[in-house]
């Protein structure tokens, strides 16, 4: 079992350092997509991440000997692991502690937090952090966009029909399955796809024309519907909405309006000149993010005291 360290043997979490360089931009080079269920990190454009609390810290001398014990523990009583009982834990653990062992995690939070503060001041003077702040407002603002989308479907929007591929793909997407576990092969998105897809170029013509006949039934429908609904209060209160996106603040205001970042940082919001987003609720949803046990194990731990 790890050995956990104690306050004095544990060093702040290191800060990045400032990218000081000019960003160089590509406007021909294709933009990575980024998800709408995540925001911009400053790391992403060379910021520092937010310094760890006094508890952070603790959690992260101890959390390798919690790991292994719960996992033990686990395997003995012929359970499976949950690595959601790991921040319980070390929420017991911290609670348990001694004051004067306490202050000296204390102690390291702060020298971690003045670091922080350190390196996140001269980081605000280079273009990365402007870079940053452009690209958190424009991310910011789809993020909002997507929810009006989502209440918008909520409220009786019609549903976009699917494609003719993607119809015969809920149709097959079973049997494939079934048919790569069979033969011991993985199932991976890739696999799955490259089955289906190669089905939908050999299926006959009759059966496909069948398919696109449906589609195009079910899009006469829609754009039926869908006019109907472009009439009510409901699509013009969110045309509404969408507008107060896209509407440009005054240069007093934009000068003078701060907020804080999606890592703690303060953040001045620089004059608004990226695209208009629009009024479109048809847009495709994203797939749910699968994340690493050590990155849940972190994420879930909260400290069971409020701090600073």
């Amino acid at each position: 079992m790890p050995e956990a360290m104690s306050p004095s043997q544990v060093a702040p979490a290191p800060v990045a350092a400032p990218v000081v360089a000019k960003v160089e931009e590509n406007k021909e080079e294709k933009k990575v997509k980024r998800s709408l269920k995540k925001n911009v990190k400053p790391q992403e454009f060379g910021g520092p991440g937010r310094a760890k609390s006094s508890f952070g810290l603790f959690s992260d001398s101890k959390r390798p000997e919690v790991i292994a014990e719960l996992r033990a523990a686990a395997e003995s009583a012929g359970e499976s692991f949950k690595i959601v009982n790991v921040g319980k834990k070390l929420g017991e653990m911290w609670k348990a502690v001694t004051p004067e062992e306490k202050a000296e995690w204390e102690a390291k939070g702060k020298e971690a937090k003045t670091a922080y503060e350190t390196t996140l001041k001269a980081w605000k003077e280079t273009d990365s952090y402007k870079a940053f702040t452009k690209e958190q407002a424009a991310h910011s603002k789809k993020q909002k966009k997507a929810k009006l989308d989502a209440k918008l479907k909520e409220e009786g929007c019609p549903k976009k029909p699917l494609t003719a591929y993607m119809i015969f793909s809920g149709k097959v997407t079973s049997e494939v399955i079934s048919e790569l576990t069979a033969k011991g092969e993985a199932v991976t998105m890739k696999s799955r796809s490259n089955i289906i897809k190669a089905r939908w170029e050999a299926l006959p013509a009759d059966e496909k024309k069948a398919i696109t006949d449906q589609v195009e039934a079910a899009k006469t429908q829609y754009n039926t519907d869908m006019a109907t609904f472009k009439e009510s209060e409901t699509y013009k209160k969110y045309l509404k909405e969408v507008a107060k996106l896209n509407k440009k603040p005054s240069k007093k205001a934009a000068g003078a309006k701060k907020r804080k970042g999606n890592d703690g940082a303060a953040v001045e919001d620089e004059e608004d000149d990226d695209e208009d987003i629009e009024a479109s609720p048809d847009e495709e949803e994203e797939e749910g993010d699968e994340e690493g046990e050590e990155d849940e194990a972190e994420e879930g731990e909260e400290s069971p005291e409020a701090e600073a």
